[in-house]
């Protein structure tokens, strides 16, 4: 069968479309399909389980083979022709949902990522098994499933050293400073630079080069950290305000102010949406 059609839409008889929390994957159809820009600023990434499929980009057309990934930035508008027979799955992801800053996924867009060694081989057997149970597979926690399925996908494209740059140790020494003192209301770019013996103003070039701002980053991992303990059913009992507070987000009405601008949902709300 060939369509041309968006996979946004709902069409079982094209493609069928499923989301996990912040991450959502398409089961694609032999035939024709358009990945449509995306003002949300999600990356599209593409998996052949089988057969081979032709990306047609703005500026090139990129073949695929077989347990072949291929990022497409949220920029592009993409055309994606799957071959009979073929087993293909697409996935829209936030490029904060996998921990990589946008340049970062910007530096392997466009390239074709074999699977076969490394974490991306780990990363293509858990997509198949996605692929073979797709309309039928209820996660228990999907907050859980995004968290770790975008976690093998920022490994796998770490990974590939020859496209995405090496991490800066300094950076790296300070991202796990701040993660080990989450919980630390305080926590600030100041007490960051003297733990890692670099003044302000570097600690705040090395954040900026990734796009980010010190202070920015230590609120983006609080409030992940704050999102994941309210989809765990073992801290069913906290209330909002000790969740919030466990992660260094002492002003509850802030913390759920934060939380809403971040997701576009309530703390409460997305709670209740995600122990359902």
């Amino acid at each position: 069968m060939s369509s041309d059609t968006a996979v946004l839409r709902d069409r079982p008889d094209v493609a069928v479309e499923r989301s996990f929390d912040a991450l959502s994957a398409t089961r694609l159809s032999p035939g024709g399909h358009t990945l449509p820009d995306d003002p949300a600023g999600r990356f599209r990434v593409v998996f052949v389980s089988s057969g081979t499929v032709s990306v047609g980009l703005p500026e090139r057309m990129i073949l695929l083979d077989p347990r072949d990934l291929l990022v497409i930035p949220p920029r592009d508008r993409a055309r994606v022709h799957a071959s009979n027979g073929s087993h293909v799955l697409a996935l829209r992801v936030d490029a904060s949902a996998i921990s990589l800053e946008a340049r970062q996924l910007d530096a392997v867009a466009g390239a074709a990522l074999p699977t076969d060694g490394g974490t991306a081989s780990l990363l293509a057997h858990v997509l198949d098994a996605l692929l073979a149970q797709f309309e039928h597979y209820r996660p228990g926690n999907p907050v859980r499933l995004q968290q770790h399925l975008g976690g093998f996908l920022a490994m796998s494209f770490a990974e590939r050293a020859d496209l995405v740059q090496a991490p800066d140790p300094l950076l790296e020494r300070a991202k796990d400073h701040i993660e080990a003192r989450l919980g630390d209301p305080s926590l600030r770019p100041d007490t960051v630079a003297a733990a890692i013996n670099v003044s302000t103003r570097t600690l705040n070039r090395l954040f900026e080069s990734g796009g980010v701002s010190v202070s920015s980053w230590i609120r983006h991992r609080r409030l992940e950290r704050c999102r994941e303990t309210l989809a765990d059913p073992r801290a069913a009992r906290l209330t909002i305000g000790a969740v919030g507070s466990q992660w260094g987000m002492w002003d509850a009405a802030h913390f759920s102010r934060s939380f809403k601008t971040a997701y576009g949902i309530s703390p409460r709300e997305f709670r209740r949406s995600a122990l359902c």
